[in-house]
């Protein structure tokens, strides 16, 4: 009977877990993002997500930075460019005491930020392209390690 019970919670809670309809990460080679770089950031949704998908579904784009101590800023600022949107990004690195928002796991820290919904306008596999370039004032930016798009459905 155990085993049943076991089954059934863990049924229960995954099943809430907002999973991600696509995502991408890209890498900065030596933790260092030039200001002349233009990240492009392509994430594929696949056929299985857009068969569940209805046009007009709401999706939420998520924002992951990972970066290390050596990040000399509390903020990072972006410009988002894609289909969906062109706008400023200010994400927040810092919580009100000063130190790291993000989890961490050894010299690593992972923040997500969340930016905005959309209604998707198709039910057809696609790749959704993006791309970020860095408005901060260092024409070389230290200590961003990746940064990652994700698509939620809402």
């Amino acid at each position: 009977m155990k085993p049943f019970i076991y089954l059934f919670l863990f049924m229960a809670l995954t099943a809430c877990v907002n999973r991600p309809i696509g995502q991408f990460y890209s890498h900065l080679p030596y933790e260092r993002w030039r200001k002349a770089d233009t990240l492009e950031l392509p994430v594929v949704v696949d056929s299985i997500t857009y068969a569940r998908a209805k046009a007009g579904t709401m999706w939420e784009l998520w924002i992951d930075i990972r970066h290390t101590n050596a990040y000399p800023y509390s903020n990072l600022v972006m410009e988002l460019l894609s289909s969906q949107q062109d706008t400023t990004v200010h994400l927040s690195l810092t919580n009100k005491r000063g130190t790291w928002a993000g989890h961490g796991l050894g010299y690593l820290y992972q923040s997500s930020h969340y930016i905005s919904t959309f209604r998707s306008d198709t039910t057809r596999v696609d790749t959704l392209r993006y791309r970020l370039i860095s408005s901060m004032p260092d024409s070389v930016l230290e200590g961003i390690h990746d940064i990652g798009i994700r698509l939620l459905a809402q």
